[in-house]
């Protein structure tokens, strides 16, 4: 049945009564209303909690004291297998009135009232006059109680008008302290009364003859007198037998009952017999009563044996210490709960250090790899690769993942994916799991102690106040406060030993010595710890509703603040690690941001930096139920927590900065030798991978972008979350600029370098290719035609060349051919890198190219010609692309050719049919000029 109620929401139906004044007894009825007293959480009435004056009765029943909410409110139910529950009906709480001394108070006394209703009601008759036919004085009440003389004497009466009159109910009713001598005097005062003389004659004669006939009775009747006085006593034994039987049956009523556990009915039966034979002088009865306080001594030790049964429940264990109090045992027995409640819990805390120390040596000493994730990937997951072919995802993913960290609960502790089988996990949990299950009914406990709630009816008794002043050592804020603080300094040993450094050895042995810590590595550390802090919030929660004050769960909360600080540094260290280790460019597949492409490096960076900051967000940065955020605590850690994420973004730079130092490498070694015309394979072949290829020029490029990606983007989105955290960013997003800008910029002066030497060193070698001279002579002119002729030395003949000066030196054109290569080679990697890097290449081949015609001694027309048209060819083709500096140098090179008017206008026309028919190979440039102009 209770399996099947497990998990059903509690429901009240009923109640009774209606409404009431607070204190008032509430009966509540219902459904589901727990499985036991541990199972309750709260009893709201009219919004107020009742748990602590709440009795469990059954599943369908609770009874409690209202407390002081006033109004017409819900009385609802909250249980740890139901959570809480709902309600049909409302309790009406309202205020007592005040009742002073001149308000009217109606009260209704029957005639025929009886004296215990007199003593109940307080109102008294007035006596009824009696006067005593043997003139004694009437007791004014017999010692015998009234209900035993209705008993024996059920058809007599003591009055003397009365048909029933029977005198011995007389006597033992109105003279029942009177001695046999005041009867007898009485009997002899009456008959002095009557003694008269008869005609005058003295009353002795008579006198003597009722004596002598009296003896003479006597002697006749001696015997059945004897007789008869026996059986009056034996009469009488019995009469007092059946009179207080009680008595006599109170010590075999004591066994039985403790045998049956009706201990109620002991501590009645004990009161009556000390209200009626405390003071008695009789020793039957004194010998009685030795027996029966022989016998409450016994049930006294009882009862504490099963109150240190501390399994026992809490509603169990207040009705133990109220049967104690109410037997009178010596001491405080709610104080002695409490103290031996405190012992056996710190036993349980040793014993459960003591069994996972013995389980985490066995598990290093057995050389055995400690227990890893169940995953075999980093603590952190990363983005998978994306194919180039593949369009832009949203870059909202992750803060998607972000928020949806908002709905996650720390205290989940499935969604930390760890081995279960670490000792000093279980250990943290299972801490947890006692803590929470044991504190609450001690608090509860003491919290009932320190109300008084165990001492009703015994503060009038002097040595009771005495021996509890005497008994109680310290307060019950500093019992809770030793437990929870072994508890925080267990934990401590087991996760944070570097925090009790202040302990000495045997301290610090006392609480144990965990030998994995050495062994421990960083990522599991980060996710063990991650559980710890769920377990512990988890503790937490379920300690909130007893409202401990902070100065006893202090060093609990000092203790929740650090382990998360550690968990934060810890995940940090872990992504460290993973960032400086991991082979971001194992695989150089690329994928499409819009204007560039970039390998999935940035964003496995990002999906790393984001994962640390969900798990901060989930076990450190959030406050849970039953934890309290100490602000400049708070400062700190984030202070900390910014520089490590800081640190994250410069590995990633250092490890962007590697890989080029390792390509820049490469581009060396592969150029050793002549560095004009030797083209190792190193440098010229494709790496083929993942279906695309790339040379270490384009490497460089995807970096950059790498690099730029990470600064303008992944950068924002990470400060946008620190944001949202309340983190302080204002030094954090130029610093990190900084050092990726430092970056960006040798990236593009290794490429220009690169790939303008060589450009730069083949243009002078282009230039002079056949022992080309500048100052050849002029030829003889034909129709529309220049030719000048040099001589030449092939296969050991002299032989004269003639050339044909109508077009743009090939020299020219194999640099513009170079530089479309490059415009191809940046525009398939990173399209917006483009303009800036052929800028700087532009100007770094214009700068050489003055440089050689500005060497040049001497030009014939000719020379000036082909000069002129060589720098007007390749100052329009690449127009788009020149900057302020370059054309400067273009400028100043024609300046030194100081062609005449007739050459340039010449120039321009074979310029001009140079751009015509090479229009489709330049195509690049033009749309770069048009879209320039």
């Amino acid at each position: 049945m209770a399996e099947r109620m497990r998990g059903l929401p509690p429901k009240v139906t009923g109640i009774s009564p209606k409404d009431g004044i607070p204190g008032t007894l509430l009966t509540i009825r219902g459904e589901n209303l727990g499985l036991n007293a541990q199972d309750l959480i709260h009893v709201m009435v009219c919004g107020f909690d009742c748990i602590l004056n709440a009795t469990y009765m059954s599943q369908s029943k609770i009874v409690c004291k209202t407390g002081f909410g006033l109004g017409n409110g819900e009385v609802i139910v909250t249980t740890k297998s139901g959570g809480e529950g709902t309600c049909t009906v409302t309790f009406l709480a309202y205020a007592p009135d005040r009742i002073d001394p001149m308000t009217p108070f109606p009260m209704w006394i029957p005639e025929d009232t009886s004296d215990d209703e007199i003593a109940t009601t307080g109102v008294k008759r007035k006596p009824i006059a009696f006067n005593d036919p043997l003139g004694l004085p009437v007791a004014a009440e017999s010692d015998i109680p009234k209900d035993e003389l209705e008993a024996y004497y059920s058809s007599c009466d003591s009055e003397i008008s009365s048909e029933k009159f029977h005198p011995i109910r007389f006597l033992l009713e109105k003279h029942c302290n009177a001695t046999f001598d005041d009867l007898k005097m009485d009997v002899y005062r009456e008959a002095a009364k009557n003694d008269t003389w008869d005609h005058g004659l003295p009353t002795g004669k008579l006198e003597v003859s009722v004596r002598e006939s009296s003896t003479l009775g006597i002697n006749l009747f001696d015997e059945t007198l004897r007789r008869k006085d026996k059986a009056d006593s034996i009469r009488n034994a019995l009469g007092v037998l059946q009179r207080f039987r009680f008595l006599f049956n109170l010590p075999s009523n004591i066994e039985r009952n403790v045998k049956n556990g009706e201990f109620e009915l002991i501590i009645n039966d004990y009161d009556r017999v000390r209200s009626l034979f405390a003071n008695t002088e009789v020793q039957v009865f004194k010998k009685v009563l030795n027996e029966v306080e022989l016998q409450i001594d016994r049930v006294r030790s009882i009862l504490k044996q099963r109150l240190n049964k501390h399994m026992a429940p809490l509603e169990e264990q207040k009705r133990i210490i109220r049967y104690l109090v109410e037997l009178d045992t010596v001491g405080d027995p709610a104080w002695e709960c409490i103290v031996n409640k405190q012992k056996w819990i710190i036993d349980l805390f040793m014993s459960c250090k003591e069994d996972y120390l013995r389980k985490d040596e066995e598990l290093v000493n057995s050389n055995i790899d400690l227990p890893t994730p169940k995953r075999k990937i980093s603590i952190l997951n990363v983005v998978p690769h994306v194919d180039i072919t593949k369009k832009p995802e949203s870059s909202s993913s992750t803060h998607s993942e972000w928020n949806s960290g908002d709905k996650t609960d720390g205290s989940n502790r499935s969604s930390i994916e760890i081995d279960d089988d670490v000792p000093r996990l279980q250990f943290m949990e299972e801490m947890c799991d006692l803590l929470a299950e044991n504190l609450p009914s001690l608090w509860k406990l003491g919290k009932l102690h320190m109300d008084g709630a165990f001492a009703a009816g015994q503060a009038q008794d002097q040595n009771y106040v005495d021996n509890n002043a005497t008994h109680q050592e310290k307060p019950f804020s500093v019992v809770v406060g030793e437990l929870i603080r072994l508890f925080s300094n267990l934990v401590k040993a087991c996760f944070l030993p570097a925090t009790l450094v202040d302990m000495n050895s045997s301290q610090r042995s006392y609480l144990g010595i965990w030998a994995s810590l050495k062994k421990q590595n960083v990522a599991n550390e980060a996710k063990i710890l991650q559980r710890c802090i769920a377990a512990l919030r988890s503790c937490l929660f379920r300690l909130a509703p007893l409202d401990i004050p902070l100065s006893v769960t202090g060093c609990l909360q000092d203790l929740c603040n650090e382990i998360k600080y550690r968990c934060a540094i810890t995940a940090c260290e872990a992504s460290l690690i993973d960032i400086s280790t991991h082979g971001y460019y194992d695989s150089w597949i690329l994928r499409n941001e819009g204007d560039r492409y970039l390998t999935d490096a940035p964003h496995r960076f990002e999906s790393t930096v984001t994962k640390v900051l969900l798990i901060l967000k989930e076990h450190v940065l959030n406050i849970k139920v039953g934890e309290i955020e100490n602000k400049s605590v708070s400062l700190d850690m984030q202070k900390d927590l910014l520089t490590q994420i800081c640190k994250m973004f410069l590995v990633y730079n250092d490890r962007l900065n590697k890989i080029v130092m390792d390509l820049q490498l490469d581009k060396e070694d592969s150029s050793e030798g002549d560095p004009i015309t030797k083209k190792t394979s190193t440098l010229e072949h494709d790496l083929v991978e993942g279906g695309q290829s790339f040379n270490q020029f384009q490497r460089l490029l995807v970096i950059s972008s790498d690099c730029c990606y990470t600064k303008d983007h992944v950068l924002a989105r990470v400060i946008k979350i620190l944001h949202s955290q309340n983190f302080n960013t204002a030094n954090m997003h130029t610093g990190i600029r900084q050092e990726f800008d430092s970056l960006e910029k040798r990236i593009f002066k290794l490429y220009i370098k690169y790939r303008g030497n060589p450009v730069v060193a083949e243009m002078q070698d282009n230039m002079y290719v056949g022992n080309f001279s500048w100052d050849i002579p002029r030829p003889v002119q034909g129709k529309n035609q220049r030719f000048t002729s040099f001589s030449i030395t092939l296969f050991n003949v002299d032989l004269m060349v003639s050339v044909k000066f109508s077009d743009v030196s090939n020299y020219v054109k194999e640099t513009l051919l170079r530089l479309v290569e490059v415009h191809a080679e940046i525009t398939s990697v990173s399209p917006r890198f483009a303009e800036k890097m052929m800028t700087k290449l532009t100007e770094h081949i214009s700068k050489q190219m003055s440089r050689l015609l500005r060497g040049v001694n001497t030009f014939s027309a000719e020379g000036r010609l082909q000069a002129h048209c060589d720098l007007s060819a390749f100052a329009k083709v690449a127009y788009g692309h020149i900057n302020d500096r370059a054309l400067a140098e273009i400028s100043a090179a024609i300046k030194y050719v100081n062609a005449a008017q007739a050459i340039t206008s010449e120039s321009e026309a074979i310029v001009a049919k140079f751009l015509k028919y090479s229009e489709f190979q330049f195509y690049c440039f033009q749309i770069q000029q048009i879209s320039s102009l």
